[in-house]
């Protein structure tokens, strides 16, 4: 394989993508003139690293990484004939943020905390008792409230598996299932209908609005 080394494209001789030579270059249309070919639309300017490689029996592939982090792909595998480019969706790992409980509550020992995944799926861990470690009896509690941006747009609700007894290790014995909801406004509530359940632990997955 030939690695060019040294040389930026658009050149006085290559001015299009398909003109590229085996192995890796740099591709700077922001100070130059737009290629034939580029990855990126019209009005836009390439300007990043491009690898392509040709098989020796007519297979060529090419993909180009730009200085934004897009990933750009595309091959001429049938009848010679190159492929639309198509951009890799790219993520960048979810943060995670401590979820505070409201008055009256506290950890159980597991995670409590929520996050956001790139495609708006919120995940919401809940470990955690009342402060005195007293039942908590029948109906609905209020424990946390969730910030803008993770609350859902009609109510979410699930199964979250409750304990009779404290063990705060985060994964006590299950009892049975309470529900846990999450409501418009970001509001998160634990319907109890035993009078016994002492501790909860579980998530809740919904879309954000």
């Amino acid at each position: 394989m030939n690695i060019i080394k040294g040389t930026v494209y658009p050149t006085e001789d290559v001015r299009d993508f398909n003109l590229l030579p085996n192995g890796y270059c740099r591709v700077n249309e922001i100070n130059a003139e737009k290629m034939l070919n580029s990855p990126v639309p019209t009005g836009m300017y390439f300007n990043g690293q491009v690898f392509t490689h040709n098989d020796g029996r007519g297979y060529t592939t090419q993909i180009a990484v730009n200085n934004r982090g897009s990933i750009y792909y595309r091959d001429n595998s049938v009848n010679s004939i190159w492929t639309i480019w198509k951009e890799f969706a790219t993520v960048s790992p979810a943060t995670a943020y401590n979820l505070p409980l409201a008055s009256g509550y506290k950890s159980a020992g597991g995670l409590n905390h929520y996050y956001k995944t790139p495609n708006n799926l919120v995940v919401v861990n809940i470990s955690m008792m009342r402060s005195d470690a007293a039942a908590w009896g029948l109906g609905a509690f209020t424990i946390a409230t969730l910030p803008e941006g993770f609350r859902p747009a009609a109510n979410a609700h699930n199964a979250i598996p409750y304990s009779n007894d404290i063990v705060s290790s985060g994964t006590p014995y299950c009892d049975g299932a309470a529900r846990v909801y999450v409501i418009p406004n970001g509001e998160i509530r634990i319907i109890s209908r035993v009078t016994t359940l002492k501790e909860v632990d579980g998530s809740i997955v919904f879309i954000s609005k």
